[in-house]
């Protein structure tokens, strides 16, 4: 006789262990690398290496492709979380601070020298994790003379924040 419970019922599918699309034998599971910061991988790991970031607002694996939009998608239906696909390699794009001030990259940069690229704007600017209405904007904090991130909704009562450079995506 096996010791393991099996869950079929209905409010508890959310969590019966998904099957890694890429090795098809090992789940997929929540992994933790520093405090607050984690990912979904495969648990055959390191046999296979496939990852999913998780979502900034409900921090459930974004698993799925939307190819028309180019973006990972929220495995949670309910929810809204995206990132947009890199359009040359198989990673997302993530806000960053260069020299030149905050762009979008690639976080395939380093694995395959992925060099995928786009300009941070007000136009294409993340979405606050917090509020989910304003945007993550470059602050600048008077007292400590240096910038931070800071939410767009910051005077309306949203107290988001980041340190600039840092980047939760």
């Amino acid at each position: 006789m096996s010791n393991r419970l099996v869950s079929v019922c209905p409010c508890c599918s959310e969590n019966e262990p998904k099957k890694c699309p890429s090795c098809h034998d090992g789940n997929i599971k929540k992994v933790d690398f520093v405090e607050n910061m984690f990912f979904y991988g495969c648990s055959n790991y390191p046999f296979c290496t496939h990852t999913y970031k998780a979502c900034n607002y409900c921090k459930k694996p974004l698993s799925i492709i939307d190819s028309k939009k180019n973006l990972y998608l929220c495995s949670d239906k309910t929810c809204k979380g995206s990132v947009e696909k890199c359009k040359v390699g198989t990673g997302y794009l993530r806000r960053l601070v260069g020299p030149s001030g905050p762009f979008w990259g690639c976080t395939d940069n380093r694995e395959t020298d992925c060099s995928s690229i786009k300009p941070y704007t007000d136009e294409n600017a993340e979405t606050c994790h917090q509020c989910s209405v304003g945007k993550i904007t470059k602050s600048w904090n008077r007292r400590q003379n240096k910038p931070f991130w800071s939410c767009s909704e910051y005077s309306n009562g949203c107290k988001w924040t980041e340190p600039y450079g840092n980047s939760s995506s």
